[in-house]
């Protein structure tokens, strides 16, 4: 177990907290891919031109390509597909594998 400064680890927390304070105000599926080898997930589907797609109610967000946002009228066919072109996006122009760390529930 690490240990340090109290005052120091509340600043890195309070700072992280706000850094992704915009995550909390939407609904999402959260973070969609496993970070490759190759780098981070989130650079990689925005290298492909990804940030900003929407199928249905699903959308890549433009503040981080690894979330997928959701609203009213989503399904989960929607966040599927947006998935699948990030794979196979990703693959063909960057030619790195995206394995999800989301879960699947039938």
């Amino acid at each position: 177990m690490r240990t340090g400064n109290t005052n120091t680890i509340r600043k890195k927390i309070s700072k992280i907290m706000k850094r992704r304070k915009w995550m909390r105000s939407m609904r999402s599926a959260g973070s969609i891919f496993k970070n490759p080898k190759a780098g981070h997930a989130g650079s990689l589907v925005e290298s492909a031109g990804l940030k900003g797609r929407m199928i249905g109610g699903a959308k890549i967000t433009n503040q981080h390509a690894n979330i997928i946002s959701t609203k009213n009228g989503a399904n989960a066919s929607d966040v599927l597909a947006l998935v699948g072109i990030a794979q196979n996006s990703v693959k063909m122009k960057l030619g790195i594998n995206l394995t999800p760390e989301i879960e699947y529930l039938e």
